[in-house]
């Protein structure tokens, strides 16, 4: 508040860090990951799971689509009944997605940075803009 910036005089900043404290740690998801064949999102705990488990409906573009048969493999390579509490993608509304390079459309991108200084008549006058910018 310009209170505070009257009393302090020390430019304001704010750092935000979604999930920083869970106090758990995050499910790791491997491939296969199911996506929807129209919109691309991945399979999450807010989709609709039809026939068996077999098909399911994006919560986004509402699409139906058919789960991949080896979603249904376990590590031997037999086929096992489907077990959601085994997905962390379908269980937990945050997951780290381990994506293989076939499912990205470009390579990564390098890290991006974006300073905003503001420069209204407001920050002029009080000094900010030539605090922050020298």
């Amino acid at each position: 508040s310009s209170g505070i910036n009257a009393e302090y005089g020390v430019p304001f900043g704010l750092v935000i860090q979604p999930f920083k404290d869970l106090g758990e740690e995050i499910p790791t998801v491997h491939p296969p990951i199911p996506r929807c064949k129209v919109c691309r999102t991945y399979v999450n705990p807010y989709v609709q799971l039809n026939d068996g488990a077999r098909r399911w409906k994006c919560n986004i573009c509402a699409r139906l689509n058919d789960m991949p048969a080896d979603y249904f493999y376990g590590e031997d390579g037999r086929r096992i009944p489907f077990d959601i509490d085994k997905r962390p993608e379908l269980t937990s509304s945050v997951v780290e997605y381990i994506a293989p390079t076939e499912y990205c459309t470009r390579p990564p991108q390098a890290a991006m940075y974006l300073y905003l200084i503001d420069v209204s008549c407001g920050a002029v006058q009080s000094g900010m803009v030539r605090t922050g910018c020298w």
